[in-house]
């Protein structure tokens, strides 16, 4: 059972309009305000910050899907699909970032990483189900990709950031 091709049976102004609206949510959440104190970071495991950082994963891989669901279904089987998608993701990213830092809002490299990473797990699971699989063998991806996940966040909301390469370190 090819996933994307069942998806790809919603009419196109659904699927365009799934793809409007991840757009206008990444817009949203990128123009949201923040206040950057001290003491807003994380400190315990899925506080809030840390749970707003794990966005990042979620709102890309939404962003990625939709955009999979416009194009030829067959497109996560090519190698190409696996450089330019998640190129247009990290340079979204950065767009994003950069954007967040003159809202007062922390911003870094670890951000786009799991915003690449989101879409990566998209372009996995769109690839894992377009062949018939073992159900097994798809819960181990899923439980993977979701240990994946929580660590890369851990490591984003625990370890230092690296600057963005065109912001002053201060921002």
């Amino acid at each position: 059972m090819n996933l994307l091709l069942n998806l790809h049976r919603f009419p196109l102004w659904v699927r365009a309009s799934l793809f409007g609206f991840s757009v206008y949510v990444l817009v949203q959440t990128s123009m949201r305000i923040g206040d950057n104190k001290p003491g807003a970071e994380a400190t315990t495991p899925f506080d809030i910050e840390f749970t707003y950082n794990l966005g990042h994963q979620f709102l890309y891989g939404f962003f990625t899907l939709t955009l999979l669901m416009l194009l030829p279904a067959n497109l996560p089987q090519k190698v190409k699909t696996w450089v330019w998608l998640p190129l247009l993701v990290c340079f979204l990213g950065m767009m994003d970032e950069w954007n967040q830092s003159y809202r007062f809002r922390g911003s870094g490299m670890n951000d786009v990483g799991s915003d690449v990473l989101g879409a990566m797990h998209i372009l996995l699971l769109a690839l894992w189900f377009s062949k018939a699989r073992k159900p097994w063998q798809t819960a181990v991806l899923i439980s993977t990709q979701v240990w994946i996940g929580v660590t890369w966040n851990m490591i984003v909301v625990y370890a230092p950031d690296p600057p963005l390469p065109f912001l002053p370190s201060g921002q």
